[in-house]
Parts: C-alpha cells; structure tokens; sequence
C-alpha cells in the first residue's frame, strides 16, 4: 500500500476480495485489518472477539472523488480496464505526394487520447514505430477521432501494430533471465512504458536483491534491465515508476479514525479478554476492519458492488477467524455515512450498532419505509450544526421518523461545527463503551417504552436482534 494515511499503518494487515468464476480470478476489493491485542495469544477464545467495520468517506477513495481520479476515470477498473491500449489498423502518410511524410495512424476504435500523450508502440509489422526505450508524444487531428501523428516519426511503411498511452500503473513481474552477460532481465505481463533512467520501485516474491528503488536501462515494451542488478534467479513481483499513486492504494481510506481505533485496540491491557470488566473506556478489544472503494459508496452499479463485497468481506472474515457475530458494529463519515446505513440496512442481521456521521443521505430507510427492518439495530447520530450537507433540520426529520417508527435512536448535534464531525465523535467519553455494550443478544424495546401501560395495558413491543439465534424462552420463570 501507499502511505496517505498520515500516519503509521503497518499494525493494519492488508487483503482483497476475489470473485473466481469459470476459471476466471478477478479483483473486487481492498481492504485493511487490525487484530485484537490479545488475538495471538488467545485466538480461540470463547466466544469471539468484537469487529468494527469502519466505512471511509468519499475523499479517501482508490480512485475518484466526482472527477478527481487518479486515474483516468470511473470507469476504470483493474481488471477489464482496456481505456488506455488501442490497436493500430493502418499507417499512412500525411500528405501522399511528399517523399518524406508524418505517418498518420489510424485505431480500429476512437482513441481517446489526449493531444501531447506520451504512447508507445510496439508489436508493429514494421519495427520502425516499435518502442525502443523513450516514449514518444501523440498528436491529435482535429476532427479525426481514429487517427493521430506521433512526434518525430515520419512514415515507412503500412503497418498494423498496438499503442499505450503512458499512465503509473503497478506492472506485475512475470518473471527475470539472465540475459546472456550476468545481468537480470526483467518481464512484465503487460508494456510498462519504463524509459532508460527511469526510477522504479520494484517488490519481488524471491531474489530479494531485486527489491528497492533502482533505475530501468535497456527498456523494450515487455522487458527492462536494472543499473547495477545482476541475475539472481527467477522471481515475480510487482513494479512501478517511483512517485506514482498506485490505484487501489488501500491506506487512504484509514486516514480518518484509523490511528483512533488503533490507539484504541493498543488500550487493552497485555492478557485481558474482551469481556473483562475492568476494560479501559477508550478501549476496543477487538477487530477494526476498513474497506476501500474505488469511487464512492453511492449509486451505480460500481458503488453498489462494493457496499456488497463489503458485506461479502465480513462474512468470510467472521468465517476465517474468531469473531463474535454478536458483536459486529459498523460506523462512517460523510459518503462513508450513507454507505454505512447502506451496507447496514442490506444486512441488518449482521449489525449490533450503527454509528453514521454526518451521513450524506440514509440509503432510502425513510423513502422505502425500512424502519421495521433495521429495528433491531441501534444508532448513534452524529450531525454538525453549520453543515450544509446534510441539513442539520434533514438530519433531525430523520430521527424523528426513527424514533417515531420505534427505533432505538441516541443522537449528537455539534451546534458550531461544520460537515467534520467525526473527530469530536471519537472523542466523546463513551464512545468505545457505548459500541461496546451494544450485542445482537439485547432485545430492542420499541419507543423506549418498556412499561405495560397503566391505563390501557397496551403491552411492550420487543425487537429480536436479527441474525441471534441463541434465544431460549421461559415462562413464569420455569
């Protein structure tokens, strides 16, 4: 991962959801976990231990925040991404009567690309055009979306051959040979448009020697050679040029409460279980689970997969190692608000607590009448009373619905801040405590009521919490 958390996040281990299908293995998404303090120790302890799911806001995207990607845009996705390889189906000369021409070529496709791109070719009929270590500068021509000159390049022949367009993308490692005189060659699955002198980083699965920040000499489109690194054996890995934000960082989104939380798990004492009485308030003795998206967690069809491979996420690491399902609490900022009540209200029966902050909108609770769903879930709102979005009055209506259809609401106006509000959240005294006393084996009284009224007996409505399956009934107390 990249560092843009602000902070230390070596303590977070970091994983992916994969789909396979049809022998096909492809990346959904990212993810950070933090372990309970005592988890190595103790792994198998009765129980479980308690899991916060922590749902980022939409700047601490992998990608785009509207159209602040970096990459090229939302459509961009790590594995059927094709936005920046087109094939060349004909070169031509500029103007025909001239000896000496521009080659004008032309895609089978639009291109796309923008006018003074830096491309390579390769793969040409006609090695002329071919890359031979320095990338070369695309010329757009007005009114000819298939077409476009390249600086420098004048024509040789007709040709057919694939063009890249530059980007600091992270190129996996297929595989290092000596290449004759001792040196390592390196390959990589797809053109990594490294020039001679580049700086790259390079993370190898063995040959450690090849590890480190080196500089790229003998570049062809597939391969390239290191300053001073010498054959030490095959190996695979990932490479990329130096200062390159890498996509799909998956430590951005930690930048918000993630040195919260994890001063908070360091807060538990060496040996104490999680059930321990004497727990410190600011303590969490469990995991912290943060997953990344690409461009937000609202509407589409992008966004709406990754509320659900979050969901997916949690139910694999409930299966994996030793979590309490009872005791899974999911919290967020801003869009991550919205997509916390989203994920939530997807899968109530996952939940002991939800906790959004300065939530953008409620995934529709109010518009689809999904109180009774969630009603055995309880909320802790957190809304700032200067924010223009949400509304501090938006926010308020929806907790008068809630509260007016049953649920358990506790909510928290910040009077003189803005749409920041959860770092005061963090620091409320009891907000460790609070998560922490919450479990999917408490029964929600509906309105706070939990009296049989006086006057007309009507009696106490009780919700089950959805997804606990332990209840046993007594009646009369036999």
């Amino acid at each position: 991962w990249f560092p843009m958390a602000g902070f230390n996040t070596i303590a977070y281990k970091e994983g992916n959801l994969r789909r396979v299908a049809n022998g096909v293995n492809t990346h959904e998404l990212n993810y950070r976990l933090q372990f309970p303090k005592n988890y190595a120790t103790n792994p198998t302890y009765p129980g479980g231990y308690p899991m916060i799911v922590m749902i980022h806001g939409f700047g601490e995207r992998g990608n785009c925040w509207g159209s602040n990607c970096y990459w090229q845009n939302t459509n961009w996705n790590p594995n059927t991404n094709t936005l920046n390889q087109r094939s060349i189906i004909s070169v031509e000369k500029e103007f025909p009567a001239n000896q000496t021409s521009q080659a004008v070529f032309t895609t089978s496709i639009d291109h796309n690309f923008a006018d003074n791109t830096s491309v390579i070719i390769y793969n040409s009929s006609n090695t002329v055009y071919n890359y031979a270590g320095t990338a070369r500068t695309l010329r757009t021509i007005a009114n000819q979306p298939r077409k476009f000159k390249i600086t420098g390049i004048n024509f040789s022949t007709d040709a057919t051959a694939t063009i890249v367009r530059l980007i600091g993308d992270t190129f996996y490692i297929t595989s290092v040979v000596d290449d004759g005189s001792g040196n390592a060659l390196f390959t990589t699955s797809t053109p990594h448009g490294f020039q001679n002198g580049n700086s790259v980083v390079l993370a190898t699965t063995q040959a450690s020697t090849y590890s480190g920040t080196r500089t790229v000499n003998s570049a062809t489109a597939f391969t390239f050679k290191l300053n001073g690194r010498l054959f030490n054996g095959n190996a695979t890995g990932d490479t990329y040029k130096s200062g390159i934000l890498n996509l799909l960082n998956n430590d951005h989104s930690m930048t918000h409460g993630g040195r919260v939380h994890q001063d908070a798990i360091n807060l538990v004492p060496t040996g104490m279980t999680p059930d321990d009485p004497n727990m410190p308030s600011r303590a969490f003795p469990g995991f912290m689970f943060y997953p990344q998206n690409l461009n937000g967690w609202g509407t589409g069809s992008l966004a709406n997969n990754n509320t659900y491979d979050a969901i997916r996420i949690i139910r694999l690491l409930i299966k994996k190692y030793n979590i309490d399902p009872n005791r899974i609490y999911i919290h967020g900022l801003s869009d991550g608000g919205a997509g916390a009540y989203k994920i939530m209200r997807s899968a109530p029966w996952l939940f002991a607590a939800a906790l959004p902050m300065s939530a953008v909108d409620n995934a529709d609770v109010d518009n689809y009448n999904m109180y009774q769903y969630v009603a055995s879930v309880p909320f802790w709102i957190f809304q700032g009373g200067v924010d223009g979005n949400p509304k501090p009055s938006d926010t308020q209506a929806d907790v008068n619905l809630y509260k007016a259809n049953g649920l358990n609401v506790r909510y928290t106006l910040y009077p003189t801040l803005g749409h920041g509000t959860w770092n005061a959240a963090y620091a409320e005294s009891d907000f460790f405590t609070w998560i922490r006393n919450n479990n999917k084996a408490n029964l929600q009284v509906l309105f706070g009521k939990p009296e049989v009224c006086g006057t007309s007996g009507a009696g106490v409505t009780m919700v089950l919490g959805q997804g606990f399956l332990a209840y046993q009934w007594e009646q009369d107390g036999g």
